[in-house]
């Protein structure tokens, strides 16, 4: 009877891998059958796309009391023009800035990589960008520095340097709703549709300063971050959502999705000279709109995306956010 008893543990044992990739498997094959009358599938081979895009961290600092004011640094980040070309499911783009409409704010050097991927598979993508920005000027001067006016040179740190970085992952669980369609247009969205989201990333966030990065006149708000030199911060967070898309006369469409969860956050960080180690758990918020006409041979798009992150030092708080603005269009070709 032992015997058996152990045999039986050992099958089930055993089954679980294996219901588990049956499982898998079945859902991989459900999630490539997208509803035909929701989703058109456009045959065309070649494609060509024009965009403008401005990819950009701001930094604001906020004191929870409420007594001090925000402090708000951002780049100085110039748009970016460029092309993508589309070959059966292969794409490859350039791109170069263009001259800052700004100049007086500062000069940000900006290094930055991104990449993605969409497939048929329940809307899954998969993101990742790299962006390494050094020099920050003050957006808000006429509250943090006594007497600054429109007339005086924007505050300008050039010392700040900033490094974000992150790789992440997403799924709408809905076979009548296609994220291709409303992102690079490689399919149609013909009817309204709307599914149930998940994101699960990975996100780092470093930050670095040779002085004090709390104006003077704020410091008696901001206490120990006023000798904050440098820190690293690690998020693994997960986040359901939904998301959503509006057909409106046939060939104009709007895509809205919003992610809202929770991380844990490993930190890193200096003050002075000691060095210090935290874990905490931080909320995440993540919203895209995508504007967009998508005919047969032509379409045109406008995508916003705000990303949300949040770092917790001693009574302050960091609030590192990205946001990305992209227009765009182009052809399609047989």
């Amino acid at each position: 009877m032992k015997k058996l008893l152990l045999s039986l543990c050992f099958l089930f044992i055993l089954g679980i891998p294996l219901t588990a990739q049956s499982t898998l498997d079945t859902l991989l094959k459900e999630g490539r059958k997208s509803d035909s009358e929701y989703i058109y599938k456009f045959p065309n081979k070649l494609t060509i796309t024009s965009y403008f895009a401005l990819n950009s961290f701001r930094l604001r600092i906020s004191d929870p009391t409420g007594f001090g004011n925000n402090v708000i640094y951002k780049p100085n980040t110039p748009i970016r023009m460029g092309f993508i070309a589309t070959y059966k499911g292969f794409r490859m783009g350039i791109s170069f800035p263009l001259p800052s409409v700004y100049p007086k704010r500062g000069s940000t050097k900006n290094f930055g990589f991104f990449f993605n991927v969409q497939t048929n598979i329940f809307s899954w993508g998969l993101d990742f960008y790299f962006l390494k920005s050094t020099g920050y000027y003050l957006a808000n001067p006429k509250l943090n520095i006594p007497g600054w006016d429109d007339s005086m040179a924007v505050p300008f740190r050039k010392d700040i340097t900033t490094i974000n970085a992150g790789i992440a992952t997403h799924m709408v669980f809905s076979r009548k709703f296609s994220l291709k369609a409303a992102l690079d247009q490689t399919e149609k969205q013909l009817k309204s549709a709307g599914g149930i989201a998940a994101d699960l990333a990975i996100k780092f966030t470093s930050l670095s300063n040779d002085s004090t990065i709390i104006p003077y006149s704020q410091q008696q708000f901001y206490e120990e971050l006023t000798n904050f030199k440098k820190g690293g911060f690690l998020t693994l967070s997960i986040a359901p959502g939904y998301a959503h898309t509006f057909v409106i006369k046939k060939d104009f469409y709007s895509t809205s999705l919003a992610y809202m969860g929770m991380g844990l956050q490993i930190q890193n960080y200096t003050l002075e000279k000691k060095r210090n180690w935290a874990l905490k758990i931080q909320p995440k918020l993540k919203f895209m709109q995508i504007i967009g006409y998508n005919a047969g041979k032509y379409f045109a798009s406008i995508v916003f995306i705000y990303e949300n992150n949040v770092v917790s030092i001693s009574d302050s708080r960091f609030n590192p956010t990205y946001i990305s603005i992209n227009i765009g269009g182009g052809m399609r070709f047989k």
